[in-house]
């Protein structure tokens, strides 16, 4: 059985546009998920915003196992913690969702 400290603390959804869905990646910090969704978009044409929403891991394993069960599904949660889009620079801005 896991302990808390093995946990993520974030998990993250990122879309690119042009991508059918949002791919599931685990964070640490949002810093490090923003950095993340900047390398990602690079990567990628796109017309419209590229976004990542974050849910906060309240060290519950359980959480990080939905996620892992409906990843290529879609999304098991309601509402996210953070978004992240890109600015009009390549920046990134982050918001309470």
């Amino acid at each position: 059985m896991s302990t808390t400290t093995d946990l993520p603390r974030y998990l993250g959804y990122v879309t690119l546009p042009g991508w059918c869905r949002a791919e599931l990646y685990e964070y640490d910090t949002v810093r490090e998920a923003a950095r993340d969704l900047v390398d990602r978009a690079r990567c990628a044409s796109y017309n419209d915003v590229p976004y990542a929403d974050l849910y906060r891991v309240h060290g519950e394993q359980q959480m990080v196992d939905s996620a892992r069960e409906f990843e290529g599904i879609g999304i098991p949660f309601d509402y996210p913690d953070y978004r992240i889009t890109l600015g009009p620079r390549k920046g990134t801005r982050i918001e309470r969702a």
